[in-house]
């Protein structure tokens, strides 16, 4: 539904999702999704105001964006005053930087204004896919599984990797130290990637180009984050 522009470096998600996330998510629906019109035209509807446009691509993406806005919903995901607090410690305007993440979902960044790298997306371009592919192609090779995973679906767009694999919703208080990863930080930064944002610590943050810019939680929120800069250059 939403297409990731040549030179656009924010991973996008679907326009509609602000609509789409109010609907009670503990409801399921019985989707009979009508293959005669394309998205394309109930899009251009939905904007022009037509409500059966718009409850049509509700219903028939009801499934899929249940499943992106999970982590919304997660006991303890309320992530505001944790954002803010990262905004706050960053201090620059969030348009003008992007963000990865790793061990933890994209989400929470995405719901609260920042720009990021990665993402769910059931439709983005693939020359993207094979520019994200680039970053983790190494920690791919370390797990076939994840690789598979990757390079046979690949709506989800994360840093995957061959220590918590695609698991990505590390929680606060876990004792996880990452090290040896072998992420290609040169392609990270050419994605236009300043900051990674971490659920555990990185041991060899340095040796991998990344400076702690401080740790963060909340009593309320269910993520702990790790916030690196990266650097110019690694060391």
């Amino acid at each position: 539904m939403c297409d990731i522009g040549k030179d656009d470096n924010r991973f996008l998600t679907f326009p509609i999702l602000p609509r789409i996330i109010a609907i009670d998510m503990r409801n399921d629906y019985q989707i009979q999704p009508s293959n005669e019109i394309p998205d394309e035209k109930l899009c251009r509807l939905a904007r022009q105001g037509d409500g059966l446009s718009m409850e049509n691509l509700i219903r028939r993406y009801t499934r899929l964006v249940k499943t992106c806005a999970r982590p919304y919903f997660l006991a303890g995901a309320d992530a505001e005053d944790l954002m803010q607090e990262i905004d706050d410690a960053i201090g620059r305007d969030k348009s003008t930087y992007r963000v990865a993440h790793l061990g933890i979902s994209p989400a929470p960044s995405l719901m609260h204004g920042f720009y990021t790298v990665d993402g769910y997306s059931n439709n983005y371009s693939l020359e993207y896919k094979h520019r994200f592919r680039e970053v983790i192609a190494e920690e791919l090779e370390k797990n076939e599984e994840v690789r598979v995973y990757f390079d046979l679906w690949g709506n989800r767009c994360y840093l995957f990797n061959s220590i918590t694999g695609n698991y990505m919703q590390l929680k606060k208080g876990n004792t996880l130290v990452y090290e040896g990863l072998e992420f290609d930080m040169d392609a990270l930064r050419e994605l236009g990637c300043e900051y990674l944002f971490s659920g555990a610590e990185i041991g060899d943050a340095e040796r991998m180009g990344l400076e702690l810019v401080g740790y963060y939680e909340t009593d309320d929120s269910y993520w702990g984050i790790w916030v690196y800069c990266i650097m110019k250059e690694a060391k």
